[in-house]
């Protein structure tokens, strides 16, 4: 089942805080050895257009760590497709880890 649209500045903040927290946790158990988990993105999907009551390097530090985490998820994907993890070989989640981080902290102030 879909979750209901965010239509409130503290449901949207809410929920890409749910989607930052949940993709930090994914970042920092992130193996090659396993199948890989794709990160979160829905929220930031929905709402990019909407959080201008957020301030600019909040913005801009969610931007990059959503941009990245479709990256993976693109890597992620294929090589789920191919069944090979050669795929995985350009993924560096320790990237991603900076801008979740203060993302994060920036949504909980």
């Amino acid at each position: 089942r879909r979750r209901p649209a965010e239509k409130t500045d503290p449901e949207i903040a809410g929920t890409l805080f749910l989607d930052v927290n949940e993709n930090l946790k994914l970042a920092e158990s992130f193996s090659f050895q396993r199948r890989p988990k794709k990160f979160r993105t829905g929220s930031w999907q929905r709402n990019s257009e909407k959080v201008d009551f957020l301030g600019a390097s909040l913005r801009s530090s969610l931007a990059d760590a959503f941009g990245l985490a479709e990256d993976f998820n693109q890597q992620i994907e294929s090589a789920k497709k191919y069944k090979s993890t050669i795929y995985l070989s350009g993924v560096d989640v320790h990237k991603l880890e900076e801008p979740l981080t203060k993302s994060k902290q920036g949504l909980s102030d």
